[in-house]
């Protein structure tokens, strides 16, 4: 990963249920600003175009709408009317195997004491961030800027605050 894979910003705003107990709000809205280009990522839990649940990343040529059922490319039209790129769709797992193949690989990994996941750890550690930047932002009510070397957000206590919280009863984080 290099510093250029993180966005510039993010910002999140939400709606909880306030008689839900779930942590997770009903829907949210983010933007990741890059350089060159955003982000829109949208997650609500039910009927998200037409599905059940899932997310959607809006982009300025397609619409790519993502749940446990596939994935379809809705194409952007331009003024003419013609599709700034191609409709797709898979309709299914999203790999050979699926989640089943994904479970198989990481007990093996264990089983092994192998590293050799289908997943590298880098891999989740960069979308788990990515992520947690959102929800950050939402939690807190403001536009975050994370700083990768440092691996706390820029100018914002409030954020850091989150990405270790106090702990209780004297318990300690390990050290490594």
């Amino acid at each position: 990963m290099n510093d250029r894979s993180y966005p510039l910003s993010v910002f999140s705003t939400a709606y909880k249920d306030p008689t839900s107990f779930n942590e997770t709000p009903s829907c949210q809205t983010t933007i990741f600003q890059y350089e060159k280009f955003h982000i829109e990522w949208a997650q609500q839990v039910a009927h998200l175009y037409n599905r059940d649940q899932g997310v959607v990343w809006i982009g300025s040529n397609a619409t790519l709408v993502c749940n446990r059922e596939g994935y379809e490319l809705i194409p952007v039209k331009n003024r003419e009317g013609i599709e700034l790129t191609h409709r797709a769709q898979l309709v299914g797992p999203f790999e050979d195997g699926g989640i089943r193949d994904h479970a198989t690989n990481w007990g093996e990994c264990i089983r092994n004491k192998s590293i050799q996941t289908n997943s590298p750890v880098e891999k989740g550690a960069f979308a788990t961030i990515l992520a947690h930047m959102g929800n950050i932002s939402y939690l807190t009510q403001t536009k975050v800027v994370y700083d990768p070397k440092t691996k706390k957000f820029i100018n914002n206590p409030q954020a850091d605050a989150y990405v270790k919280p106090p702990y209780h009863n004297g318990w300690e984080f390990p050290g490594i």
